[in-house]
């Protein structure tokens, strides 16, 4: 059962009810009391207990400032249901109810932390489910799939936690579990994978059915990989990076092979930690990355020969790879005067120039040969690309020829939203477009989209939903908790 504790200001004036003034008391018969304000005798010194405003000698009494107070207002909310005779619902219910959106519903400040909890709502913002979901992952198959988590104390320790997970269509019509697990995620093949503790379950997300369950191991390559030994007969299942093989050396550990391709997959790091796996990425016909269970990561020949041992990590996207503090390509070519780059699309590289203040950085296209320098004193990985000869950085549109145009703020951050728009932080949050025209003011506590032009966003102590004209579609109270 959901509960929410409501902090009411509770206001004391002088009247019958909260939000009218008391009518001015009468005044008192001074006609037989001396005025303390003034001396009654020049010789005798003047009664400081309640002395005149010198600045504003004819000042309003008490009874003429309280009359003149604004009515007060309690605070408001905007929630429609979906169900409006049931109110919200803490479970949900599958229905034809169109495109589904999760937002923050709730918020619970227990413990000495600050969490959040979702609900899912309809595009014209009637409440399905109210804020019961400690998380949200979309699965992007078929209409697409929502992967709910749920986390409960159900003999009320704090220490002792279930956790629950339960997937809908995204549009309401189907779902199911709830399947207990504390790790649950996409597998591809309309499997989701739930994993507690050392024990793994692959579901049908159309059926709900567990087609596979047992134990597995787990490696670091591109992210965390998963190696399943099923111990019901089933085949194993694996997650890797595409273009991986899987084997079991003759020794017991477990060896990946990656055969690299940018094209179709353009990011991978190799780092320390393999579990005792030996994790092989052929970067080219002649550059092999080797990373085995001795925590380091060597660069070799086919022969073996050695090019680079590193105790740290090797990170590959796209076209280039960073070794410690180098930057290289494929072929082990040495890029110098570089310690790092990011990938702004597959040909438009943006490399951070060493020994430089701030995150000033060069930016490379490799198919074109053009190349610019941006002399910025904020991290490079904020550039974004808007066009093809186009990119965007601490609140400057340039051009492969050098160009550049304010747009934004200095000192801002920002991140991609919807098509082409952009948030832009300081420390609030507003929507621009690219080039800089005001979709809604930077004026959010937090602001992130929801697709669709719908915005979760939090200000002035309320959270909700907003569009794109900032309207309300879901306005719900802070001062709400989640026991």
């Amino acid at each position: 059962m959901k509960k929410f504790f409501i902090f009411v200001c509770v206001c004391a004036v002088l009247s019958a009810s909260c939000g009218k003034s008391a009518p001015p008391p009468e005044p008192a018969d001074t006609s037989d009391t001396a005025n303390l304000s003034e001396p009654a005798n020049p010789s005798e010194p003047a009664d400081l207990t309640n002395p005149p405003d010198a600045a504003n000698p004819a000042s309003p009494s008490f009874s003429e400032r309280l009359s003149a107070l604004e009515p007060y207002e309690t605070r408001s909310e905007i929630i429609d249901y979906y169900f409006p005779e049931e109110g919200g619902l803490s479970e949900f219910v599958p229905a034809d109810y169109g495109r589904l959106y999760p937002f923050r519903a709730a918020a619970s400040s227990g413990g000495g932390y600050y969490d959040a909890f979702y609900g899912l709502m309809t595009a014209d913002g009637k409440i399905v489910v109210d804020g019961v979901y400690g998380d949200v992952a979309f699965y992007d198959a078929d209409d697409g799939y929502y992967i709910l988590r749920t986390t409960s104390s159900p003999d009320g320790l704090p220490d002792s936690f279930e956790t629950e997970t339960t997937v809908i269509a995204a549009d309401g019509k189907y779902m199911t579990g709830p399947h207990p697990g504390w790790a649950v995620e996409p597998a591809g093949d309309y499997l989701v994978r739930v994993i507690d503790n050392s024990f793994i379950r692959f579901i049908d997300i159309r059926s709900g059915d567990v087609v596979s369950s047992g134990e597995y191991e787990s490696f670091y390559v591109g992210g965390v990989g998963i190696y399943y030994r099923s111990l019901d007969g089933g085949d194993d299942i694996s997650r890797l990076p595409e273009g991986a093989e899987v084997e079991l050396l003759p020794d017991g550990r477990l060896g990946v092979y990656i055969k690299y391709n940018p094209e179709t997959y353009p990011q991978i790091q190799l780092g320390t930690w393999h579990q005792g796996c030996n994790v092989v990425c052929e970067l080219s016909e002649n550059i092999f990355v080797r990373a085995a269970y001795e925590d380091v990561v060597a660069i070799t020949d086919k022969s073996g020969e050695l090019y680079w041992r590193s105790g740290a990590s090797v990170y590959i996207d796209g076209h280039f790879l960073k070794v410690d503090d180098e930057v290289f390509d494929l072929e082990m070519n040495e890029l110098p005067g570089f310690d790092t780059f990011t990938r702004i699309t597959d040909s438009l590289y943006a490399f951070r120039l060493k020994d430089s203040d701030g995150g000033s950085f060069e930016v490379r296209d490799i198919k074109t040969g053009k190349n610019i320098r941006v002399y910025s004193e904020t991290w490079f990985g904020h550039a974004i690309m808007i066009t093809p000869e186009r990119f965007f950085s601490d609140g400057l549109i340039y051009d492969m020829d050098g160009n550049s145009e304010r747009v934004f703020p200095e000192n801002a951050t920002y991140y991609k939203a919807d098509g082409d728009l952009l948030l832009v932080s300081t420390n609030v949050t507003g929507l621009y477009t690219a080039t800089g025209e005001e979709i809604l003011p930077i004026k959010y506590k937090a602001l992130s989209s929801l697709g669709d032009g719908l915005y979760s966003v939090s200000i002035d102590n309320y959270m909700g939903v907003i569009n794109e004209k900032g309207e309300w579609l879901v306005k719900i109270d802070m001062l709400k908790f989640r026991d």
